[in-house]
C-alpha cells in the first residue's frame, strides 16, 4: 500500500464516532486509507470516486461506506459541494453489544464494508436525511441516530465496489508488511519487556484489534 497515503483520523478511545461536516470541501486529498470505518456523503457536486480498484463517476448525491484500510478518494472540479464524513473504530465488530441477535444486520454491514459499498435508490434519501440530522446533534441522541443510520444501511440496497482479486492482493500485501514490521521490532528487542500497546502502535491498531489480527 506504499502508493497510498495513510490518514491519521482524529478519533480517540473515548469516541464512539466522529462526524466531520464540510460545506465547500476541498477535494485535494490523495487516495488514502486508515484503520477506521468511514461513511461519506458527498452532495451538490459531481466528479470521480476511487474506492480500492473501483473508479466511477458520481452524481450530485453520493453515499459510500468503506471498511478499514480500504483506499479511497473523491475528486471534483465543482466550486459548490457539501461533504459529511462519519468515522468510527475498527474495533466496533468486537463490541459485546454487537454480538446480540438484534445487531446481526449491522454486523453483516460492517463485514461487507471491506468491499466498499455504494448506496443508491430510494433508501439513500432516508439515510442522507439522518446523516444531515446527525450533524446537529450531541449527547445520547446522537448515539441512537448513529445506530439508526447503520440499521438503515444494513437493510438498504447497496452495490459492492471492490473486486475479490483486489481484496486478496491488498490483504496479503498489507498483512504481510504489518506482521513483518512487528516481528522485526520483537527480534530487535528480545532483551526488553514489550507491551501489547507498544507493538500494536507500530501498525496503528488498538490493543484488541491487534490481538485479533496477529492471532
Amino acid at each position: 500500500m506504499n502508493e497510498f497515503q495513510q490518514e491519521i483520523v482524529p478519533i480517540n478511545k473515548d469516541d464512539l464516532f466522529i462526524i466531520l461536516n464540510h460545506p465547500n470541501a476541498n477535494f485535494d486529498y490523495p487516495v488514502h486509507y486508515h484503520p477506521e470505518y468511514e461513511i461519506n456523503l458527498v452532495m451538490d457536486c459531481t466528479g470521480t470516486r476511487v474506492v480500492g480498484d473501483s473508479e466511477e463517476e458520481f452524481g450530485t448525491s453520493d453515499l459510500v461506506m468503506v471498511g478499514p484500510s480500504l483506499p479511497h478518494a473523491w475528486k471534483s472540479e465543482d466550486s459548490t459541494n457539501h461533504v459529511i464524513t462519519i468515522q468510527f473504530s475498527a474495533d466496533m465488530l468486537q463490541y459485546p453489544m454487537l454480538e446480540k441477535r438484534i445487531f446481526a444486520p449491522i454486523r453483516q454491514l460492517l463485514q461487507d464494508s471491506v468491499h466498499g459499498l455504494s448506496f443508491e435508490g430510494p433508501g439513500q434519501a432516508a439515510i442522507r436525511e439522518q446523516i444531515i440530522n446527525l450533524t446537529r446533534m450531541q449527547g445520547f441522541q446522537s448515539v441512537t441516530t448513529f445506530f439508526s443510520i447503520l440499521s438503515l444501511m444494513a437493510n438498504a440496497d447497496r452495490k459492492r465496489l471492490v473486486t475479490n482479486l483486489y481484496e486478496q492482493e491488498l490483504g496479503a500485501n498489507s498483512k504481510s508488511r504489518r506482521i513483518a514490521k512487528v516481528c522485526e521490532h520483537i527480534d530487535k528487542n528480545l532483551d526488553k519487556e514489550l507491551s501489547l500497546g507498544e507493538v500494536a502502535a507500530l501498525v496503528n491498531m488498538s490493543d484488541s484489534a491487534f490481538s485479533h489480527f496477529f492471532k
